[in-house]
């Protein structure tokens, strides 16, 4: 199965993170805490006053969000005033 997220390179190291079961158990335990950190060493990015390219590293944070809309007991969900 083919799981992708939006803002995150999915490596073979992320994809072992975030999965679709570990998303599916984000959802299920409806927690807004819980978060899934994703680590990369070597993220190449430009440092533009200075013109050059460099490697740093970036940690970034996945957790679910939903403020939108409401989620129903068989997870499907509905806009709000609905």
């Amino acid at each position: 199965m083919c799981c992708k997220v939006r803002g995150f390179t999915l490596n073979y190291k992320n994809s072992k993170k975030i999965n679709f079961e570990r998303m599916v158990s984000l959802v299920r335990n409806m927690d807004r805490e819980e978060k899934i950190a994703i680590n990369n060493p070597c993220k190449i990015t430009r440092d533009v006053k200075r013109r050059k390219v460099i490697n740093k590293e970036e940690t970034k944070m996945y957790k679910i969000v939903y403020e939108k809309r409401v989620i129903q007991e068989d997870l499907t969900t509905l806009p709000y005033g609905y």
